[in-house]
């Protein structure tokens, strides 16, 4: 039995920033490895360009900030001469910032912004960087003057009520995400004095990817957490997460969190590299890929929530709620047209803690039994 509080400390948590969102989707889109039983095989996928997040941090700044990037002087002798402003460097990546589209994602708010601005005023690639002093004739102005006209657009755009609807529209979605996952996690931390987290993430091998079927994968994730009512490997699993992305190269993939009674087992990475593998020899019948977060964590992960996690580790409980903000963040900074109209994030049911008794909070075997009827769509 565990002593009650007599207050229940509030756990902290900062959400995740802009930069942190981006350079984990940076981590998680370049490189699709595998690792079974301390192997590694290594898969280089196709990044979000870093262009990406540099558009999203410009968009916000123009949006905050009023001001030019060129003036133009003429001379006595006729001559023009251009003088730089404080968004002047920005033109100079424009060409950076438009190789980095691509129809397959909706990007951020920001992002998405900058593109539409682009559009409207019908420019193609070839048409901006360069020399800010290069003059259109069918136009009468220079370059520098045309991307002071897009500062405008993008500056009026991006304070209009409309954009601002759309911005909290988002951010509102993910902050329910968030809450729901939060309770869920907080309400298995009531039953289980600690929590073993795994994190693993799961797809399919390149050749495979592009011929997988959205019907198919959502298959193989049901058949994955179906079987944990009969298969031996799960089962200390007490919960779950997962989150459904999908890359131009790597295809759908899945990652999921399992949540497994810390009173009875310890080895994560090996229970990750067993989880990994059921995936890859049963669920996917040979073409599957899984990668073990554990054995990675202390390079891949900044802070560390994964592992085991006491109920009690109010530091260590942050942070892995860090690393569950960033599955319910992700949509608001890239998401694939395809999976639209698609649900991508599930959890297992809350588990039924009135129902233990109160003297013993943290009764496994009750839990247990109650979470044997949790439903696998979540």
């Amino acid at each position: 039995m565990y002593p009650k509080l007599k207050t229940k400390p509030e756990i902290p948590h900062t959400h995740l920033s802009s930069k942190e969102m981006y350079n984990q989707l940076l981590i998680d889109s370049k490189i699709h490895r595998t690792t079974l039983e301390g192997q590694n095989i290594t898969h280089v996928g196709q990044p979000i360009s870093v262009h990406i997040a540099a558009i999203d941090e410009f968009v916000g700044i123009v949006a905050q900030t009023d001001g030019s990037a060129f003036a133009f002087v003429t001379q006595v002798n006729g001559d023009v001469q251009v003088l730089e402003g404080e968004f002047a460097q920005f033109f100079y990546k424009l060409p950076g910032f438009l190789s980095a589209r691509s129809e397959h994602f909706i990007y951020s708010d920001n992002a998405m912004l900058f593109f539409e601005c682009i559009d409207e005023l019908g420019w193609g690639q070839g048409q901006l960087g360069g020399d800010p002093g290069r003059f259109f004739l069918e136009t009468g102005k220079h370059a520098g003057q045309h991307f002071d006209e897009f500062l405008e657009l993008l500056r009026r755009k991006s304070r209009s009520a409309f954009f601002r609807k759309r911005v909290s529209r988002r951010k509102q979605n993910s902050r329910r995400n968030f809450e729901s996952l939060k309770k869920y996690i907080d309400a298995l931390f009531e039953v289980y004095s600690k929590l073993l987290v795994i994190r693993i993430d799961v797809g399919y091998r390149m050749k495979d990817a592009k011929s997988m079927s959205l019907e198919e994968v959502q298959a193989h994730l049901q058949r994955f957490l179906n079987n944990r009512r009969s298969n031996e490997l799960f089962k200390h699993v007490v919960g779950y997460i997962w989150k459904l992305e999908e890359g131009v190269h790597r295809g759908p993939h899945y990652h999921l969190c399992l949540l497994l009674d810390g009173n009875q087992v310890e080895k994560d990475e090996y229970y990750a590299d067993q989880f990994c593998k059921y995936w890859v020899d049963d669920i996917a019948d040979g073409r599957g890929t899984g990668f073990n977060c554990n054995r990675d964590k202390f390079n891949r992960y900044k802070n560390c929530g994964i592992g085991m996690v006491r109920h009690d580790d109010h530091a260590k409980r942050a942070i892995l709620m860090d690393a569950i903000s960033y599955l319910t963040k992700v949509e608001q900074y890239l998401m694939s047209r395809i999976l639209l109209k698609t649900r991508t994030l599930g959890r297992g049911e809350m588990p039924k803690v009135a129902a233990v008794r109160r003297g013993r909070p943290r009764n496994t075997v009750a839990a247990l039994a109650l979470n044997k009827g949790a439903n696998p769509a979540g």
